[in-house]
């Protein structure tokens, strides 16, 4: 698999889960506020950058030649979800249960893993070809 592939399918599976993250909030945001204690703001917060984030990475996979800008703004806009779930998760503004802050930091892992995957794939299709 290329690179280029790969990157492509790091996009898909990042589209999913926002898309999945998005339905959770959207049908079930009773239910995680409870669970969690984030509250329903934060839900909305997350909704609206959640849409254009997924419709972002959707149009990057899509793109041919690959859309390096779109590229480089998922990557950057995971590396700042995941400070800012660091922040919700160990701030202290927002009422977390147990189960809350281990989410919250779970998921946070979980897109700095992403990201520093989709980072590493999109190094080794933009570097300049070695000739050695």
């Amino acid at each position: 698999m290329t690179s280029e592939t790969l990157l492509r399918r790091l996009f898909w599976f990042d589209a999913a889960t926002c898309i999945a993250l998005l339905l959770i909030l959207l049908v079930a945001g009773g239910p995680v506020e409870t669970l969690t204690g984030l509250p329903r703001a934060l839900h909305l917060v997350s909704v609206a950058i959640l849409v254009p984030s997924g419709a972002l990475m959707i149009f990057t996979a899509r793109r041919s030649p690959l859309f390096r800008p779109g590229a480089l703004l998922i990557v950057a806009g995971n590396a700042a979800w995941t400070l800012a779930s660091a922040w919700v998760a160990l701030s202290g503004v927002f009422p977390l249960t147990g189960a809350g802050i281990a989410l919250v930091l779970l998921q946070g892992v979980a897109v700095a893993v992403l990201a520093s995957l989709e980072y590493a794939a999109l190094r080794r299709v933009t570097e300049p070809a070695s000739f050695s």
